[in-house]
């Protein structure tokens, strides 16, 4: 049996569009991202090393203030919050209080109370550097801001830098709550271990039963032997345009073989419902990010990734450093997803 879910159909970019498009890729520097990486090329979390939190906390809210937008601290704290172990097999927990702090860098636009949120978060794992998970996304942030910086938006946008992920979202559920009282939330980017790519064959893996929901998209795979060199985008059908809209403006900089479409199976009428019964652990891969408590609270939110170990195997380790990624290819995401957004405001 083949259930069967296509990707959704893209369009080329619109002609007014290719001249900005030019521009911003020649924005983008390869060279810029790879330093900023290696600016936060340390393990950092509140558990094991919150000096090391601080240190980065710093970093980051510097770089937004030097590029020029408005930035802003957002403690928060919890207590009897489920969430995960950010160590061995990542099993659950639950943290009596736990205190952290989300970073935000502002661009209002000219309808600003409607805002389109690009997120990624600055907590590592114990003991991993955490170069793909997640350096090379926030290092994106300040390319995107960098980008951003001298147009003129019609939404404004808001770049999040958030706390503790790896034990379970808990920086992003916050920061809902904190930008839903301020803001209308148009949209979510949130940018997730994005930045490793292999040029080898089968160096690209498959969750469980990955063909059966996604035929198509195996195949895809299948005819270009399984090489790990393309982004994977994640998404509800709320954010069907938002992911497109990524999605087309990736393909036009770096090919049709450079984007692969997946609507998360818990959100597919029936099937979804069938999935959650039996296939329950399938289900959890498609909400490993901070896409999910976007989702929750029914922003339409989309998840950018390399599909961690699916691909990266320094995925969690001390070896996921500065040295294995590919900044030409993160650069790519990036100016993606400027033309993206600059499509928005169209």
């Amino acid at each position: 049996m083949r259930f069967g879910t296509a990707e959704p159909i893209l369009h080329p970019l619109e002609s007014t569009f290719s001249a900005k498009a030019s521009s911003i890729i020649a924005a983008v520097s390869p060279a810029r991202l790879r330093q900023d990486v290696l600016s936060l090329n340390y393990p950092r979390n509140r558990l094991h090393s919150p000096e090391d939190m601080v240190k980065a906390e710093e970093f980051i809210i510097s770089a937004f203030q030097q590029i020029g937008w408005q930035t802003g601290r957002h403690p928060f704290s919890v207590k009897q919050a489920r969430g995960f172990l950010d160590y061995g097999d990542a099993g659950t927990n639950m943290y009596s209080e736990l205190s952290g702090v989300n970073l935000t860098a502002v661009k209002p636009g000219e309808e600003s109370s409607n805002a389109l949120v690009i997120e990624a978060h600055y907590d590592t794992v114990w003991m991993s550097p955490g170069a793909d998970d997640n350096s090379a996304s926030v290092a994106a942030l300040f390319e995107l801001a960098r980008v951003l910086k001298d147009y003129r938006l019609k939404h404004t946008v808001i770049l999040a830098a958030c706390d503790m992920e790896e034990i379970g979202f808990i920086g992003a559920a916050q920061l809902v709550k904190q930008l839903a009282d301020a803001y209308k939330l148009q949209g979510a980017i949130v940018f997730e271990t994005m930045a490793y790519t292999s040029k080898q064959s089968n160096s690209q893996s498959m969750p469980p039963r990955f063909g059966l929901i996604y035929p198509g998209q195996a195949e895809r795979l299948k005819r270009r032997n399984f090489v790990g060199d393309n982004t994977v985008v994640i998404y509800h059908n709320n954010a069907k345009s938002l992911a497109a809209g990524f999605s087309e403006s990736l393909v036009h900089i770096a090919g049709v073989d450079s984007v692969l479409l997946l609507r998360a199976p818990g959100d597919i009428p029936v099937l979804g419902r069938i999935l959650q019964l039996f296939f329950n652990s399938l289900i959890k891969q498609f909400y490993r990010a901070d896409h999910y408590p976007f989702l929750q609270a029914g922003v339409p939110a989309i998840q950018i990734t390399d599909s961690a170990n699916f691909r990266n195997p320094n995925y969690h380790k001390m070896t996921d450093t500065s040295d294995t990624l590919d900044y030409e290819h993160l650069a790519e995401i990036v100016a993606a997803a400027a033309i993206s957004i600059l499509r928005l405001d169209v």
